[in-house]
């Protein structure tokens, strides 16, 4: 993966490296990642997995550049 984020573990009591979203930027802290449907290879966070299916189901998917391509 590319970017990592630090947070702190509350529970741990220690700071935890996290991969970063490519699509918003947000530590994806779940063990379970999404599969982006826009390249069928990247690890998305839950939320942006939930959002690309939403865009599918409503038959108005997002057309521009992949979101981690953008400079």
């Amino acid at each position: 993966m590319g970017k990592k984020i630090k947070k702190f573990n509350h529970e741990r009591g220690t700071w935890q490296s996290y991969d970063a979203c490519p699509r918003c930027n947000s530590a994806m802290t779940m063990i379970f990642t999404a599969l982006s449907r826009r390249d069928n290879k990247t690890d998305i966070c839950s939320d942006c997995g939930t959002i690309e299916a939403l865009e599918d189901y409503a038959k108005q998917p997002y057309t521009g550049k992949i979101y981690w391509e953008e400079k």
